[in-house]
């Protein structure tokens, strides 16, 4: 239980922080996380905050300068070292749970859904009270006994449209180590 209620907070915070038309190769910086093992690319213009969530829980995020309400973050929930399997938290519909808001005035549209292995993403439009029609990537990745890492890329659905290449291309950089 305490595992499923740690991971529900951390990643509750995913969809909650804040990409130019599609950017060549040579404009990506590759962002690289010793204590996690974790990789991914992001824009070199971006803005990158640090910041603890709670305990030792720590999130990175990277904003694009030129539109506030886009980003890409990084989590990291450290966990038991008895948990090794992302599926210890059950199938692609517990996962979705976690990862995907619900409530009154929310509504979300999931348009992608996938596992392979020990990732799990979830693409889907978001709006609230607050907000209408954001586009957002989650990633759940799992490194055995040690944490699980979270990559939310969100943006405006319309900026979604033009960046989409951008979006898409930090998504699929994540790269786990092995060690």
């Amino acid at each position: 239980y305490w595992q499923r209620s740690a991971v529900a907070a951390a990643l509750g915070t995913l969809a909650i922080l804040p990409v130019s038309p599609s950017l060549a190769a040579s404009d990506f910086i590759n962002f690289h996380d010793e204590s996690y093992h974790a990789s991914f690319q992001y824009p070199s213009a971006w803005i990158r905050n640090d910041g603890q969530i709670s305990g030792r829980r720590a999130v990175t995020a990277f904003v694009d300068p030129n539109h506030a309400d886009t980003s890409v973050s990084i989590v990291y929930s450290p966990i038991a070292a008895d948990f090794t399997k992302l599926g210890s938290l059950g199938g692609k519909d517990a996962l979705r749970l976690y990862l995907v808001p619900q409530g009154n005035g929310v509504t979300a549209e999931v348009l992608d859904e996938r596992t392979s292995g020990d990732t799990y993403f979830v693409e889907y439009l978001l709006s609230t009270p607050s907000f209408q029609n954001r586009h957002i990537q989650s990633i759940l990745a799992l490194r055995p006994s040690e944490a699980i890492v979270g990559l939310t890329v969100q943006a405006p659905e319309d900026v979604f449209q033009v960046e989409k290449d951008t979006i898409n291309a930090i998504s699929k950089s994540l790269i786990m180590d092995k060690d």
